[in-house]
């Protein structure tokens, strides 16, 4: 079967409009992606000012919140998201003094109360 030169410019021009619509796809969804990583919290944990006591913190606003203070993993969720907004409770938390490495928020709570 033969192709004509206006058949393949046709051929070639469809697939190079496919081509950048599926790059201005891919565009949107990192930028996004980025955004969305922008916005989410970063907590960590530590042994707090003192040294003995696990805190959580929010390395952007300040804010921290003494673990062992809240009764339940509930209350804990339910105070970081009063200060900070809606938090999800897969937020990563990063430890930097107990050997939990990085923990999801909702089992942060346990973590601690297992280690006491």
């Amino acid at each position: 079967m033969k192709i004509t030169k206006r058949q393949l410019k046709r051929i070639i021009k469809e697939e190079k409009s496919k081509i950048l619509a599926e790059q201005k796809i891919r565009r949107i969804i990192r930028r996004r992606l980025r955004e969305n990583l922008s916005s989410a919290p970063m907590l960590t944990l530590d042994l707090g000012p003192s040294g003995d006591y696990p805190t959580l913190g929010n390395t952007a606003t300040g804010d921290t919140f003494r673990v062992p203070d809240f009764g339940s993993s509930a209350e804990l969720m339910q105070a970081v998201s009063a200060k900070l907004g809606p938090v999800s409770p897969d937020t990563p938390v990063k430890d930097y003094d107990l050997g939990l490495g990085t923990i999801p928020l909702s089992q942060l709570y346990n973590a601690i109360m297992d280690m006491a």
